[in-house]
């Protein structure tokens, strides 16, 4: 009986409202045989860390077996019971649009998963179902299920950081000392065509560099094609201020 629970609770169509936990079935899709809207391929939505996230899942049940599998022809489907949704991320939980979260054959239903995020990552759902048929002869009988394919991923939260217009700073550069390349950071709170210049220990300028900086954080890599060992200095400006730290060159 596993094929055709598959089908009936396979379960979600988007409806994303931040002030709604609970769910009320979907009549688009009230005339419906069966279904279960979308399927893993089209699977969960992603979320992102440290914002609210509510997904509703909308499936309808069949009232015959053989509607979905023609050997269980005449089959009848009693109900569905929704019994447990693991592996979801840490802050979501889930609620039906009843409390014992049991739908009827042919009925339709849903399930809302909701929450905050609190972990990137992501998350294999597995949703357990138990289904009950009537069976001639048995009488009624019920077919525990575990559906897997469906998916959450949350994404990290954005950071936002916020320059002071007037900012310029600078890391020292890494590595250091260094032999063929290094890396200089620098920060800036406007868009500024910065000057690069770099000058051995008696002052002559032995590389002059122009950079055009977006306001934040910036990179410039300097590769030596020429210098010898030895103690550097250079110094960064926008034309306002400059800034002047040491580099080791070491073969």
């Amino acid at each position: 009986m596993k094929k055709h629970l598959l089908f009936t609770l396979a379960i979600l169509t988007l409806s994303i409202n931040v002030n709604a936990q609970s769910c009320s079935p979907d009549p688009f899709y009230m005339d419906s045989v069966y279904g279960a809207w979308p399927d893993t391929i089209t699977n969960f939505p992603a979320g992102q860390e440290g914002v609210f996230y509510s997904q509703v899942l909308d499936f309808k049940l069949p009232t015959d077996a053989g509607d979905i599998d023609p050997t269980y022809s005449g089959v009848p489907i009693d109900s569905a019971v929704l019994t447990d949704v693991t592996g979801l991320p840490p802050g979501l939980s889930y609620i039906c649009d009843n409390s014992n979260c049991t739908w009827m054959g042919g009925d339709q239903g849903c399930a809302s998963i909701f929450g905050t995020p609190t972990t990137p990552g992501t998350y294999d759902v597995v949703i357990e179902l138990d289904g009950w048929v009537t069976v001639i002869i048995l009488g009624a009988i019920s077919q525990p299920s575990v559906f897997t394919g469906y998916v959450i991923e949350v994404t990290p939260a954005l950071e936002i950081v916020m320059y002071q217009k007037n900012e310029f700073s600078s890391k020292q550069n890494s590595p250091n000392p260094f032999s063929e390349e290094t890396m200089i950071h620098f920060t800036t709170g406007q868009s500024a065509n910065i000057d690069l210049r770099v000058m051995d220990i008696l002052g002559n300028i032995v590389h002059k560099q122009n950079v055009q900086a977006n306001a934040g954080e910036n990179s410039i890599r300097f590769r030596n094609d020429a210098l010898s060992d030895g103690i550097y200095v250079y110094t960064l400006s926008n034309g306002e201020r400059s800034i002047t730290k040491k580099m080791t060159v070491r073969r």
